[in-house]
C-alpha cells in the first residue's frame, strides 16, 4: 500500500515539474471552472423560478442539456491542456494558443462526446439518488460509476492526437487501460487520493483557527475554501498532464519528456 502511495506520489510530483515548466496550463482548469459555473447558474435559475417545471418532463430535457453543455465546456478545455501537454512531452514548448487549437480543431468530435459523457452521467446520477435507500442497489450504482470513468480515462487524449469519434475512443482508452493498468490506477486513483489528503489538511487547519483562534473564523474559512479550490484546479491540470504522458508512452513506445514512468517497474 505505502509502496503504490510512494509511486503515485512520485508520478505526481513528476508531472508537477512538466505543470511547472508551462504554468499557463493551469489556465485551463480555470477557465473551465468559470465556464462551468456559468452554466449551472443559467439553468438552475430558470428552473428555480419557474416552479412548475419541477412537476413537467421538460425538466428533464433542461437537465440533459445542461449535462451536455457542462461537459462540452470541461471537455473543451481539458483537450486544449492535453494537448498542450503532449506537445510538451514530444519536447516542445506550448503555448496557450497550441492548446485552445487543438481543441477548436477537434470541436465536432468534443461534442459528440460532450453528447455521451452528459448523457452517461446524467442517467449514473438520477439511479444514485433512486438508490439511495437501497446499499445495494447504491454500491451497485458506485461501481458502475468508477467502472465508466475508469473506462473512458483516456479517451480526451485519443480525440485529440487521433481525431476519432467518441465510440473509437472509448475502445481506444479501453486498450490504453489494459496495456497500462498500473499507470492508470497508481496515476488516476492515486492522484486522487493525494488530493483528497491535501484538502482534508486545508480543513483541519481551518478546525484548528476555528478553535483556537475563533475571531479569525471567517477569514480562514475563505482562505479554506480558496485553498480548496486552488488544489482541486492544479490536480485537474496534473491529471490532464499524466493522461498525457501515459497516452503518449502507448502510443509511441517512448518515455515522455519530463515524466519517467519507469517508476512503475521498480520493486
Amino acid at each position: 500500500m505505502f509502496e503504490s502511495f510512494g509511486r503515485s506520489w512520485n508520478l505526481m510530483k513528476q508531472s508537477f515539474s512538466v505543470l511547472k515548466k508551462d504554468k499557463e496550463l493551469i489556465a485551463f482548469p480555470i477557465l473551465s471552472g468559470v465556464f462551468a459555473a456559468i452554466v449551472i447558474v443559467s439553468f438552475l435559475i430558470p428552473i428555480f423560478v419557474v416552479e412548475s417545471l419541477f412537476d413537467s418532463p421538460i425538466i428533464y430535457v433542461l437537465l440533459l442539456l445542461m449535462y451536455i453543455v457542462l461537459y462540452f465546456f470541461v471537455v473543451f478545455f481539458n483537450a486544449a491542456l492535453v494537448g498542450a501537454a503532449m506537445i510538451r512531452m514530444g519536447g516542445q514548448d506550448p503555448t496557450l494558443g497550441d492548446g485552445l487549437n487543438i481543441a477548436f480543431s477537434n470541436i465536432k468530435n468534443i461534442f459528440l462526446w460532450a453528447v455521451v459523457a452528459g448523457t452517461v452521467g446524467l442517467v449514473l446520477r438520477m439511479l444514485a439518488s433512486q438508490s439511495k435507500k437501497n446499499f445495494i442497489a447504491s454500491i451497485l450504482v458506485s461501481i458502475i460509476g468508477a467502472a465508466w470513468t475508469l473506462l473512458t480515462y483516456f479517451v480526451v487524449p485519443t480525440i485529440v492526437v487521433e481525431g476519432v469519434g467518441p465510440l473509437k475512443a472509448i475502445r481506444k482508452s479501453k486498450q490504453i487501460i489494459f496495456e497500462k493498468w498500473r499507470e492508470t490506477i497508481l496515476g488516476g486513483i492515486g492522484f486522487g487520493w493525494i488530493q483528497a489528503i491535501f484538502s482534508i489538511i486545508a480543513i483541519i487547519l481551518f478546525f484548528i483557527v476555528f478553535l483556537f483562534l475563533p475571531f479569525l473564523a471567517i477569514p480562514a474559512a475563505i482562505i479554506l475554501l480558496l485553498a480548496v479550490v486552488f488544489i482541486g484546479l492544479v490536480f485537474s491540470a496534473l491529471a490532464g498532464v499524466f493522461s498525457a504522458a501515459v497516452y503518449y508512452a502507448s502510443v509511441t513506445g517512448e518515455n515522455p519528456d519530463g515524466i519517467d514512468l519507469s517508476v512503475l517497474k521498480k520493486s
